[in-house]
């Protein structure tokens, strides 16, 4: 994630047309410019995308890519399934969670938690799998600011709870079906772990890995080097982009090293797996400084 320019939130949402039946994923090899993607989601046979910088969140399948949810001054940077039919999308340049119908239309903005604290930096989500969503809220993007990364849990009925705080830039967030929740902790260089209660609150574990450990090589990089977003297998495999470095990493569920990915985006930033079709659909932008951050969304091989 990028440090982000100050934007106000425009209310009003671009209304697309609803979408096709979902059909079959792109088929690939594929590697389509986009303009600084995120948060990579294949849901239903569809793959959604976020353009961070082109206020969008794309929609594609073998019948071609089409705007799924527009928000002048959104920079949306992650989509997740929300409830029934609706979709909560990450507002990180705005300050707030959209809630979408299944269509891209605007249903609601969440600006506030039920303790009155403003949803700031809104970074990466993953649907907590009962109806409600995980998402983090990162704080400032500098080696230098205080510790202010959070996690909020926002429940099927819209309401906005935090339930993690005190984290170096928290970043990709992933639910387990067993109800562990794995947040990357960017410029701490570590993956979290943590256990999901019945109403949402979190119980934090022993941290389940150090990157900076696992690949020495990223341990010596510049500070802002770190964990971004992730996914997690079935069994406990982890796999997690490392912004400004280009690479994938593949963790085993005991946290060691199993494979490097290069991806070649250097500032890669998260990844949706295709198991189906042994690959991994990864987003990410060349330049980290030079507007509107060119990049792509590429589709890597499982394989050795």
């Amino acid at each position: 994630m990028i440090r982000r320019a100050a934007l106000s939130l425009a209310l009003l949402a671009g209304l697309w047309a609803s979408p096709a039946p979902a059909g079959d994923l792109p088929p690939g090899p594929f590697n389509t410019p986009a303009l600084y993607p995120e948060g990579p989601l294949i849901h239903d046979g569809v793959l959604y995308y976020a353009e961070m910088t082109a206020d969008r969140v794309t929609r594609w399948d073998s019948s071609g890519r089409a705007p799924f949810f527009e928000m002048k001054g959104c920079g949306p940077t992650s989509i997740s399934p929300y409830g029934e039919g609706k979709f909560a999308i990450t507002c990180h340049l705005g300050d707030a969670i959209a809630i979408v119908s299944a269509g891209g239309g605007s249903l609601r903005v969440l600006k506030f938690s039920v303790d009155g604290e403003r949803l700031t930096l809104p970074n990466d989500s993953h649907s907590d799998r009962r109806g409600g969503v995980y998402f983090s809220s990162s704080g400032p993007f500098s080696i230098h600011a205080q510790p202010s990364g959070r996690v909020f849990h926002v429940k099927a009925d819209g309401t906005a709870r935090k339930v993690a705080e005190g984290l170096r830039y928290s970043n990709g967030v992933f639910v387990t079906p067993a109800g562990l929740v794995y947040v990357s902790e960017h410029m701490g260089k570590r993956i979290l772990r943590y256990r999901m209660a019945e109403d949402g609150s979190l119980t934090p574990l022993e941290p389940f890995a150090d990157v900076a450990q696992l690949v020495p090589e990223i341990g010596d990089m510049r500070p802002s080097v770190g964990p971004d977003g992730l996914e997690v297998t079935g069994g406990g495999t982890v796999f997690v982009a490392i912004y400004g470095s280009g690479k994938i990493l593949q963790i085993s569920a005991l946290g060691t090293l199993q494979g490097t990915f290069e991806t070649g985006l250097k500032f890669v930033t998260s990844l949706a797996l295709d198991l189906d079709a042994n690959r991994m659909i990864v987003t990410g932008a060349h330049s980290n400084t030079v507007h509107p951050y060119e990049g792509e969304v590429r589709q890597l091989s499982l394989d050795p």
